[in-house]
């Protein structure tokens, strides 16, 4: 690599050199043809090392699904990071002065503001927007974190979705109409181009600022959208009885209860929700009962809904953890672990009824405690019942163990490949789709060879 003069290694160096590359020409010249210290051979082979796949689908538990209607899948793409995808940002970041990209937004070959990269843009364009959320997600990019950070790039999903789609969008709809009173149910038109470039057409913007507006938004955030769009946070009897109220209402109408857990967002093809499509009410929900949202009237709450549980741990988790130990013997809780509400053993749980219990993504639960670190106040609790705050402990017990025992069920023995992935489509599979079976199960073995080597030499 020392012949490459630091291409991989020294990424402020890189930087310098794509932005000599940006600006070498005003007219673009084939990708190859541009050598970096003169050299064509050294140059491709350089392209070929840096070359690197950036594979991502979106995805319901990410912040840019909110973006739209729910979003196709994103397609396939292959781009060389220091020769396409980071000249690319820094040219974005040239034409509009930020790297606050909205996910839809895609570089056309034929966009005479890329001209001096044409070059480099396949004829089908490059999803820009799609890619830099990829980067978030994919943890192999964490190499280019130093190289991404000097240009400015944001990390945080959240902010970024502010800045780069929320902000834009309520600004333009506060200039067309002049207030930020926006119907629930309002989406950009696509009859609009003059006002809405493609990218922002048929976002759901209504939905979305009620899901920030209702949401667990983060105070940093929250003053920023204050100052900039002048959005209002203060939770008025009026606003409560009129926005939160009803959506409440309406969840118990259609399911019959109020089990309702972060992870719950209105379906935006379900025509009973009415204007509600798109809403995260188990988001708003968990701010209700995580940060006391709605705290000033409590009382209205539990009067008008019962069976609205405001302390979800101690109500719903750990009376469900409790009987889980009670009949496993302990709280390993398998990834692919759904209560079995008809089965007799899970029957009366005080307080309890069978779409509450549904509704418990148990093992998803207990990795949130140990890795984020939620309800602190009760892992004394936690605790006299033998939970496991061990990570690796927990996901050999929980995940590889398991995967292990379905694996051998299927090719008759457990000699997993290295590069094993758990296939996303098999029924056999479920709830370990996309796990790196193989790789887990190496460290596995490699964690056993070291200890009998460290009893052999004792």
């Amino acid at each position: 690599m020392k012949h490459f003069n630091g291409l991989l290694a020294r990424p402020a160096l890189q930087i310098c050199r794509v932005r000599s590359l940006m600006h070498a020409s005003r007219s673009p010249k084939p990708l190859l043809q541009i050598s970096i210290k003169g050299n064509l051979h050294m140059n491709k082979i350089a392209m070929m090392v840096t070359t690197k796949m950036l594979s991502t689908t979106t995805s319901a538990a990410t912040e840019k699904e909110a973006d739209g209607d729910g979003a196709n899948e994103m397609k396939r793409a292959s781009f060389s990071f220091f020769l396409q995808l980071l000249p690319a940002l820094m040219k974005y970041k040239d034409i509009h002065g930020n790297l606050n990209i909205p996910y839809r937004y895609s570089i056309s070959s034929d966009d005479e503001k890329w001209s001096d990269l044409k070059a480099m843009i396949p004829p089908e364009g490059i999803p820009l927007g799609e890619l830099a959320s990829g980067i978030r997600l994919n943890n192999d990019y964490l190499k280019y974190k130093k190289s991404l950070e000097e240009i400015g790039f944001e990390y945080d999903f959240r902010k970024d979705y502010v800045y780069s789609t929320l902000l834009p969008t309520m600004r333009k709809y506060k200039e067309i109409h002049g207030h930020i009173n926006i119907p629930i149910n309002y989406r950009i038109p696509f009859d609009d181009p003059h006002n809405w470039p493609p990218y922002f057409q048929n976002f759901d913007l209504g939905a979305q600022k009620f899901n920030f507006l209702h949401g667990r938004t983060p105070l940093a955030l929250k003053e920023v959208l204050k100052a900039e769009v002048g959005m209002d946070f203060e939770m008025t009897e009026t606003r409560f009885e009129e926005e939160i109220l009803p959506l409440l209402q309406l969840y118990f109408d259609i399911h019959g209860d109020l089990a309702i857990f972060g992870s719950f967002k209105v379906p935006r093809d379900d025509p009973r929700w009415g204007v509600y499509g798109g809403v995260k009410l188990g988001d708003i929900v968990e701010n209700i009962r995580r940060n006391g949202y709605c705290s000033d009237f409590q009382d209205k709450l539990e009067g008008s809904l019962t069976g609205f549980k405001i302390d979800v741990l101690k109500e719903v988790i750990l009376p469900v953890l409790q009987r889980y130990k009670q009949i496993h013997g302990h709280l390993h809780v398998p990834r692919n672990f759904k209560i079995p509400v008809d089965d007799e053993k899970w029957q009366g749980i005080e307080g309890l009824n069978k779409s509450h219990m549904k509704s418990v993504r148990l093992q998803a639960t207990c990795n949130n405690i140990r890795v984020h670190g939620k309800f602190q106040e009760f892992h004394g609790e936690l605790q006299k019942l033998d939970f496991c705050f061990d990570n690796e402990k927990s996901k050999l017990m929980e995940s590889t163990l398991p995967a292990t025992k379905i694996y051998k069920e299927i090719f008759g023995d457990s000699e997993i490949p290295k590069d094993f992935v758990v296939p996303k489509d098999d029924p056999r599979w479920e709830g370990f789709a996309s796990y790196k079976l193989g790789l887990e199960a190496s460290k596995l073995k490699e964690m056993e060879k070291g200890k009998r080597k460290s009893l052999r030499s004792n």
